[in-house]
Order: structure tokens, then C-alpha cells, then sequence
């Protein structure tokens, strides 16, 4: 389980009160992802957000599906959250995003 003082270093949770990270915190399903793993795919359903516990993952966008060409949009780090786009409007994603260097957790 995540401590809500780790929920808390998130920008999207420094305002909420204590119940309510608490309530997060025992929902929060950790990802131990490995270098290069995938977290989601473009296209794929939008049924979480995720924040980055350590490490850095890239976002990318496929610009070629013939050869499965992708540019890295983005790089990002710990305590930053994605996938809330396509969780709110639920549209599938508009991005892939994958782990980009060392193992690290991921919470979703």
C-alpha cells in the first residue's frame, strides 16, 4: 500500500485532506515496471491515471502505424501523473506511454 504522505508530494493530491488520501491510499495498485516495459498503448481503454513513484517514462505518440514509428513527446519523472486525459473523457489513449531507463514503481 502507498502512504498518503507519498500521495501527498503528487501535485494533484497536496490539497486533499486526510480521509481522502487515505481512501487513495488503499486503492493505489503499484506497477513494478521493468526498462522498456509498456504501461498502456495508444488506442488502448482510458480506466486509470497513473503517477510516477521513481524513475522516468517516456509519452509517445505513433506517427507511422505501417512501421509502428513513434516520437517521444515527453519524459517524465517522479511524481508526475498521466493518463487522466483519457480517464475523464473516457476516449481511448491518445499516447502510449513506456517505462524509459531503470525499474521502478508506478502507482495507478
Amino acid at each position: 500500500m502507498v502512504d498518503t504522505a507519498s500521495l501527498r508530494l503528487v501535485p494533484l493530491f497536496r490539497e486533499l485532506d486526510e480521509k481522502s488520501l487515505e481512501f487513495l491510499a488503499k486503492h493505489v495498485e503499484v506497477l513494478d515496471l521493468g526498462p522498456g516495459e509498456i504501461v498502456y498503448r495508444e488506442r488502448d481503454p482510458g480506466d486509470a491515471l497513473y503517477i510516477v513513484g521513481s524513475g522516468e517514462l517516456s509519452i509517445t505518440k505513433v506517427i507511422d502505424w505501417d512501421d509502428m514509428n513513434e516520437k517521444v513527446l515527453a519524459v517524465v519523472g517522479k511524481d508526475a501523473f498521466f493518463g487522466e486525459m483519457a480517464l475523464l473523457d473516457q476516449e481511448p489513449r491518445s499516447r502510449s506511454t513506456t517505462r524509459a531507463r531503470s525499474s521502478a514503481p508506478c502507482g495507478t
